[in-house]
């Protein structure tokens, strides 16, 4: 199909796009040939490029996957990493198509791009790539004054952590020091592969004409990187080709970067790099205005810059997925003052004037009215949304509907897929307290009522938490056992979700992590028509969105309970 035919159609572009990633998840990823190995998770969604084409960011979980921060033995994630990943270039003659898809979306630009330029480097995607015969992980050299880590006195530990920051500083200046000679080490190295003129058989014949001897070789290498990176197996003649499965490649037939996760930190760190669109918000917050003007200017800034392409508008209007999880999520109110929305003026009419029952109820009200069986007694709210699911209808009729009593609907236990994933509002543990234990204790200590989660000798949620007992036993471990259990990455994504706040967002993370996609997305934005100044700064007049209290219509209010 032309580009002007895309163009042209871009509902027919996207719902087609839309079917390829379907049957690529579903007749190959997850299916039993298990290309990238048995998928356990998965979350994938959809990003476009400043002139329409869509892309999807994928993450998926291997069963048996080895974990790299948790194994002393390098050589299992080689293993794993070398049984699904690869870089090298087909034989013409062996596998002629794969080596036609592999030359035309997986072979970067001997040319480099203006993209590719940017910053005073010849290439910030890093290519032409090292080769290297063998896969191999790299670790940053420490620092050699660490000579009072083991140090067990006090005072010294004390003022060792005092000077932490320092350090740090010294040790990063140390590694840029190293990274600096590596690269003027292997400049000669990097014109031999660049040019298209020299070509060499293997990696010894390359290291020869450098004279450079392969133990040195690896030693500059690993100085190049600060932190930890997979140097994959490359020959010197595969050096512009970008990592990418056979079987998938050959099914998908576009460029794809595929990468091993060493630490789930840095992937964390790179998703919210793309997705974190903070600077807008940030800007407008110095301004001194009012919350109302304030939402107007975030408004406004997201109409003037955003752009949507005519496929993103087909895609939406069509209300194709734009997302998907190999789990739900399920949203758990915790706050005591939180909003309720009311019941709908239909029903309210045959409320009793006395009755206090005007609310819509949610999940913490069906777990309260959960069959007082040993199988639900002991479910916590944490597990009781996780693995049951509310049925209206007339699923509600089915043998697996388990009725809620006092006609508080019908839950049934989730047989498809996996238990869902559980969100929750956070609150700080200094600034917040009571609301901080009243979210633990009401996700993952059994209860009735909130009445439970507090006693005439613990009046608080927080002395509850740390002094007081259930069943004959103290609340805090049983608490946090289940807290770990829903809880455990928790930590992390606070950590990268703060350090982008205090650092702001990695910008070059998607240099190294999807390079192509990078490529094509900075050439969009750089074929992207200016915008005129003027334009920026017109205000359009958008009408408040206010409830009109004069009008004889009666609108149902959303109001916090007293």
């Amino acid at each position: 199909m032309c580009k002007g035919k895309l163009r042209s159609n871009p509902v027919t572009v996207m719902r087609l796009f839309e079917k390829r990633v379907d049957a690529l998840m579903t007749d190959l990823i997850l299916s039993p040939a298990q290309p990238i190995g048995e998928v356990e998770d998965y979350f994938y969604r959809v990003e476009f490029q400043a002139r329409g084409s869509p892309h999807i960011h994928l993450l998926v979980w291997i069963k048996d996957a080895p974990e790299f921060e948790d194994l002393q033995d390098d050589s299992i994630v080689i293993k794993f990493i070398d049984q699904y990943i690869t870089c090298q270039m087909p034989d013409p003659n062996a596998d002629p198509e794969l080596h036609k898809i592999v030359s035309e979306v997986q072979v970067h630009s001997r040319n480099h791009s203006k993209s590719c330029k940017k910053g005073n480097v010849m290439c910030r995607f890093g290519f032409p790539k090292l080769p290297m015969d063998k896969t191999i992980l790299t670790y940053p050299t420490p620092d050699d004054d660490d000579d009072d880590d083991n140090d067990n006195d006090q005072q010294q530990s004390a003022q060792k952590n005092r000077h932490k920051g320092k350090k740090g500083k010294r040790k990063s200046r140390a590694l840029r020091l190293r990274q600096n000679e590596a690269k003027d080490k292997l400049q000669t190295l990097r014109n031999y592969i660049s040019d298209p003129n020299v070509s060499f058989n293997n990696l010894s014949e390359l290291l020869e004409k450098c004279n450079l001897t392969y133990e040195e070789y690896q030693k500059h290498v690993t100085n190049l990187t600060m932190s930890n990176v997979i140097v994959l197996k490359r020959h010197p003649k595969d050096c512009w080709v970008n990592g990418y499965n056979p079987d998938l490649l050959r099914a998908w037939n576009a460029n794809m970067d595929i990468q091993f996760v060493l630490a789930e930190y840095s992937c964390l760190m790179y998703m919210i790099s793309y997705e974190f669109l903070n600077d807008v918000i940030r800007d407008v917050k110095k301004t001194n205005v009012n919350e109302k003007d304030e939402m107007k200017q975030i408004m406004q800034a997201y109409a003037k810059h955003r752009e949507v392409s005519a496929q993103e508008a087909g895609a939406r209007t069509c209300s194709l997925p734009l997302k998907k999880c190999s789990r739900n999520v399920v949203f758990i109110q915790t706050d005591d003052n939180a909003l309720k929305m009311n019941l709908p003026m239909s029903r309210l009419k045959d409320v009793s004037p006395e009755s206090e029952q005007v609310w819509m109820s949610g999940l913490p009200e069906k777990y309260a009215e959960r069959p007082r069986t040993p199988e639900y007694e002991g479910l916590c709210l944490a597990e009781f949304a996780s693995r049951y699911r509310t049925v209206y209808g007339q699923q509600s009729k089915g043998k697996n509907a388990v009725p809620l009593l006092n006609d508080k609907g019908y839950v049934q236990k989730r047989t498809v897929g996996k238990p869902a994933i559980i969100r929750f509002p956070r609150f700080s543990e200094e600034k917040d307290p009571e609301r901080f234990y009243g979210r633990l204790l009401k996700l993952y200590l059994p209860h009735k009522s909130n009445d439970d989660l507090k006693s005439g000798e613990f009046p608080t949620y927080e002395q509850f938490y740390k002094c007081g007992r259930k069943w004959g036993r103290e609340v805090r471990p049983l608490v946090d056992v289940m807290k770990k259990k829903y809880e455990g990455q928790g930590k992390l994504i606070e950590k990268a979700l703060e350090k982008i706040r205090q650092e702001g967002l990695v910008v070059n993370a998607w240099n190294t992590f999807a390079p192509e996609v990078e490529v094509d997305r900075l050439e969009c934005i750089s074929q992207r028509e200016e915008i005129n100044p003027s334009d920026e700064d017109e205000m359009d007049n958008v009408p408040d969105f206010a409830v009109d209290r004069s009008s004889s219509i009666a609108v149902p209010a959303i109001e916090a309970p007293i």
